[in-house]
């Protein structure tokens, strides 16, 4: 099994869950550049993906945080004990499909899956996003676009608290890579604390 159920009446933020549970819209999100030098020089010298590279990162950072592998379902919450990405993936005739990528902590294993779910999504025309699932967060990819903020799409009365991830156009200022990174979370399951740890975790790992 996957994932354990919290103790809702003994957890810690069982005041913060339930005051935020009632909010017609209780995702917040927060947009911040990350300094990703090294990542983007040896991921170059390497010859490997950048896309794959970076969706391995942030998979490593959040599957290390338990708040960002909670989710809600119904009035329970479960902590998942490993969490994948389901990230869009853009086709040659301009549009896109949905990809389920499983997060490998072996790098060269997670590549290889990886390369292989994308090669399947662009060679598909299927837009299904395929079923429900909860271990996983809902990822895309702005490589046009140097963002500063940016909101989703979301069905207000379809119950939802996975994490939305998504990163911008990589820029270089005097020899330093930057790259807008934008999250949106379930205020119910995730405080500015948790993101402040992941921001931390993730510039550990792109600048390693």
């Amino acid at each position: 099994m996957n994932y354990e159920k919290v103790d809702i009446e003994n957890w810690s933020r069982k005041q913060q869950f339930e005051f935020f549970l009632k909010f017609t819209e209780p995702f917040f999100g927060i947009t911040f550049d990350l300094t990703i030098t090294n990542f983007f020089n040896k991921t170059k010298e390497r010859g490997d993906s950048i896309f794959i590279g970076y969706i391995f990162n942030i998979l490593k950072a959040m599957n290390e945080i338990d708040e960002l592998k909670m989710r809600i379902v119904g009035r329970e919450v479960f902590r998942y004990n490993q969490i994948g990405c389901s990230a869009t993936i853009a086709r040659d005739d301009g549009t896109f499909g949905f990809s389920y990528i499983d997060y490998n902590p072996n790098y060269k294993d997670f590549k290889i899956s990886a390369e292989e779910e994308i090669n399947r999504v662009q060679k598909s025309k299927s837009f299904d996003p395929g079923p429900q699932v909860y271990d996983t967060i809902h990822f895309s990819s702005l490589p046009w676009i140097k963002f500063t903020s940016l909101s989703h799409a979301r069905q207000f009365d379809h119950p939802d608290s996975i994490p939305k991830v998504s990163c911008g156009k990589i820029v270089e200022k005097d020899g330093e890579y930057f790259m807008p990174f934008s999250i949106h979370v379930h205020h119910a399951l995730v405080d500015g604390f948790h993101i402040g740890l992941l921001e931390k975790r993730l510039s550990e790992l792109f600048n390693r």
